[in-house]
């Protein structure tokens, strides 16, 4: 009876530990979590947000701060570096670089050559000399012609006085154009010599001057 309680009892401990050694057998469960790629968020184990190319968080709150961050960048379209996301960059139709090095060179080895307006007058030139002249840049040459053909507005100074004007109308009057009103009337306010005719005498004088004395002002 001894010897039948003590087989019964190494049994079972040998079917304990055959359970213990299949439990430990046993392939751990993949752990899930929440991965961030491209600005959303989806469940997913780290391998697979790292097969992605995502960012892993073990919360859904980590990874939707995560991806609330747009994510550093430059964009190069039509010549022109500036910083953006690369869905940002995608909207404008440009090229998605993550440093502004890279994307500096590429502008510059794909700069699109085009048509810069400035002033009423049109030549050739890349999107950045345009900016650069302080011109509207356009990729035909009948674009920027078309635009050029509209007077831009500005502001003249002839003679002490300050009207609106295109650079053409002020040039025709022998003024001075300026592209604000502040400009112009700071530069109008400049005593400007001439000269000016009162009873048959011709003598040195400003605008102001010669309306003083009742006398007609000529810029020569």
């Amino acid at each position: 009876m001894k010897k039948k309680i003590l087989g019964m009892c190494a049994l079972a401990v040998l079917v304990a530990a055959g359970l213990l050694l299949s439990a430990t057998a046993r392939p751990a469960a993949a752990v899930e979590g929440w991965c961030c790629l491209n600005g959303e968020v989806f469940s997913a184990t780290p391998e697979q947000c790292k097969e992605k190319g995502g960012a892993w968080f073990a919360t859904k709150e980590e990874a939707e701060k995560y991806c609330q961050m747009p994510p550093p960048g430059w964009c190069c379209k039509d010549g022109v570096v500036f910083a953006a996301t690369p869905e940002q960059c995608k909207e404008k139709r440009g090229v998605w670089f993550m440093t502004q090095a890279e994307a500096e060179r590429y502008c510059k080895e794909h700069a699109p050559t085009g048509w810069c307006c400035k002033d009423g007058v049109v030549f050739i030139a890349t999107p950045a000399q345009c900016k650069e002249k302080g011109g509207m840049w356009f990729a035909t040459q009948a674009e920027a012609e078309k635009y050029c053909q509209i007077p831009p507005p500005g502001w003249c100074c002839l003679d002490g006085v300050v009207f609106a004007a295109s650079p053409e109308q002020c040039k025709e009057k022998g003024g001075m154009w300026f592209a604000t009103q502040a400009e112009a009337e700071k530069y109008c306010q400049i005593p400007l010599p001439g000269w000016c005719c009162k009873d048959g005498v011709v003598f040195v004088a400003t605008p102001a001057q010669c309306k003083e004395k009742g006398g007609m002002w000529f810029s020569t």
